[in-house]
């Protein structure tokens, strides 16, 4: 089964979101659950969909302080990072374990462990949570790439 980098993001982003639940989730339940968060970052930030657009073909430019704080949006809201960045490694590969299904979660995981150590941590928050989504993408390459999930 080939997994796209954004159900793979939207999984990492909503993780720590939800409850504890006694069934795993799969990529479309991911993707619908995270839609009212993908909205509200988007209206908070103000990123435009024409960008949103871009980013979901691997088109991620510099300087975009719009898209960048989007994808802060995200991690603060399904609470994987504090509203300064900070995120727990650990504590996201557990709840990963937990809540998605076991063929999207060894993905993630490596993922998750390939771009932690390879991102440089950055003390803009928005910058940061930025290029870790980059790492996300790039270490997915062999996948399809975002269908269309990140936009309201």
């Amino acid at each position: 089964m080939r997994l796209s980098t954004t159900a793979m993001i939207l999984s990492v982003f909503f993780i720590s979101y939800i409850a504890v639940e006694s069934k795993k989730m799969n990529i479309e339940e991911l993707k619908k659950m995270s839609k009212p968060m993908m909205n509200s970052c988007q209206k908070k930030t103000g990123v435009k969909t024409e960008e949103l657009e871009a980013a979901e073909k691997g088109t991620f430019p510099t300087g975009n302080k719009p898209l960048m704080c989007y994808f802060r949006c995200l991690a603060v809201m399904f609470k994987l990072t504090d509203k300064d960045g900070n995120i727990s490694l650990h504590h996201l590969l557990h709840q990963i374990d937990l809540l998605v299904l076991d063929e999207i979660a060894a993905g993630v995981n490596d993922m998750l462990q390939y771009c932690f150590e390879n991102t440089p941590k950055l003390e803009d928050s928005c910058e940061y949570i930025y290029e870790l989504v980059i790492c996300m993408h790039k270490r997915n390459t062999e996948m399809n790439f975002f269908e269309g999930s990140l936009l309201s």
